[in-house]
């Protein structure tokens, strides 16, 4: 009998503790996370601590493998920074190169371009208001800013493909803002185009607009710019990619009222 009676207790705690593992994964009644149910758009799993990381083209737990140390060993990106600051304008940019000459010839370009444009902006719009405005001091009460920074989708020996975003405010009421994606083949040194994403199917451009226009309405964003999402290919010219999905990326006043920002729409490629 008392064998009987330890028996059955030891099955009432096993059954306990099964049905307690199954209420937390599922993430039970009380509306808990399910494990597994928050994947980033690189895969990673952030409640079962997995985070991406570009170095190691993967994600990792930081405590079980360090995400420093391998990256120039696993692929070679190198993180460009530049710091300006007077008493007219404060500039911070951070950008990565890869030893790739057409592709870092680009990126500098670009990011070079930028930064001459905003210096000669806000000294051209700070002058112009000194000569409207005798009263105004040399230099403006809060410096006009430039910062310039990036996201990556992917970085490995294969493809690289991330976004530079331009912020600055040169004067005015709202900060200006520009965005840059580069796609490059690495292994065939040249640029990835949208249309080669989808196995050069002539409609592409039809199916990603009706796609993207789905989804901004789902994500509840409202007078959406018909024209911003027209199947037109310069609309969808900032994307960036990986594997199994493609991020495009919308500045704003592109697809909706500069007061709704940036937007972004993620698609499968499968």
């Amino acid at each position: 009998m008392k064998r009987k009676a330890l028996f059955l207790a030891v099955l009432t705690v096993i059954v306990f503790i099964a049905l307690f593992a199954v209420r937390f994964i599922a993430g039970g009644k009380s509306g808990g996370m399910r494990v597994g149910g928050d994947r980033d758009e690189h895969g990673c799993i952030g409640s079962a601590g997995y985070s991406w990381c570009v170095a190691l083209d993967k994600c990792i737990r930081p405590w079980e493998e360090k995400c420093e140390g391998e990256l120039k060993e696993k692929f070679p990106v190198n993180i460009n920074s530049i710091k300006e600051e007077t008493k007219l304008y404060k500039i911070s940019v951070e950008y990565p190169t890869f030893n790739e000459e057409v592709l870092d010839s680009e990126i500098e370009n670009d990011v070079n371009k930028k930064i001459a444009d905003f210096k000669k902006e806000s000294n051209d719009n700070w002058q112009l208001r000194r000569q409207n405005d005798t009263s105004a001091a040399e230099f403006p009460e809060s410096q006009f800013t430039l910062n310039i920074s990036w996201l990556s989708q992917q970085m490995n020996s294969k493809y690289v493909s991330f976004k530079i975003s331009m912020d600055y405010f040169t004067g005015g009421a709202n900060f200006a803002q520009e965005i840059k994606t580069y796609n490059y083949d690495m292994s065939n040194k040249r640029q990835v185009i949208l249309s080669s994403l989808f196995d050069g199917k002539n409609d592409y451009l039809a199916l990603v607009s009706a796609y993207v226009k789905k989804d901004l309405t789902d994500q509840g964003l409202e007078g959406i710019f018909d024209d911003g999402v027209a199947p037109k290919e310069e609309n969808f010219k900032n994307f960036t990619f990986d594997e199994n999905t493609i991020t495009f990326y919308f500045p704003k006043y592109q697809v909706a009222p500069g007061a709704n920002g940036e937007q972004k729409v993620v698609m499968g490629r499968k």
